[in-house]
């Protein structure tokens, strides 16, 4: 769980309750409360430059499959490429603003991956791949949208084309279409 690069020592201070809770959801996450602490950290580091862009708004699995199914699709996915082609470059912003560069591969994996989980990433070594595969459990609707948010943000900054296919439980991006 945490990058095992370079750590240095702070000591901080918190109230006993609050170390009693740190305790008890770092075991129910199999973790020590170091590791426990540093992912919780990151992850925030992660999510602040984002807050202008996304305010804060998620939705739980019950409520994404019953919006999903009562959407009409074709306005459903025109909403997602117009939010993406506003929020992608308002977060690439957002993150130069805090030194922080923040390319497309990024954005997919660490953002829309791991903070909005919106789906889970596989190939996401950008080193050793030209492509990544998002699958996720919400059918071909959500696919769809999916695939409508990715498109727009990523064209919304590079002239490239990428490739994008989709199935009811995942999504293939190729970035190097032939």
């Amino acid at each position: 769980m945490q990058n095992r690069g370079k750590t240095q020592t702070r000591t901080f201070r918190f109230g006993v309750d609050v170390l009693k809770r740190l305790g008890r959801a770092a075991e129910r996450a199999g973790t020590s409360e170091n590791e426990f602490v540093a992912a919780l950290l990151e992850r925030r580091l992660l999510v602040d430059p984002l807050i202008p862009a996304f305010k804060g708004m998620t939705l739980d699995s019950d409520s994404m499959e019953s919006f999903l199914v009562s959407g009409n699709l074709d306005v459903l996915e025109a909403a997602f490429s117009e939010k993406a082609q506003k929020n992608f470059p308002l977060i690439l912003k957002l993150y130069e603003t805090k030194e922080e560069p923040l390319d497309f591969w990024r954005f997919v994996v660490e953002i829309l991956g791991r903070y909005c989980q919106w789906f889970y990433v596989e190939g996401s070594d950008k080193a050793t791949h030209r492509w990544m595969v998002l699958r996720h459990s919400y059918g071909m609707k959500w696919s769809r949208c999916v695939r409508a948010y990715i498109v727009s943000s990523y064209g919304t900054t590079s002239k490239d084309k990428i490739r994008v296919e989709i199935s009811d439980q995942l999504i293939r991006i190729d970035f190097q279409p032939s």
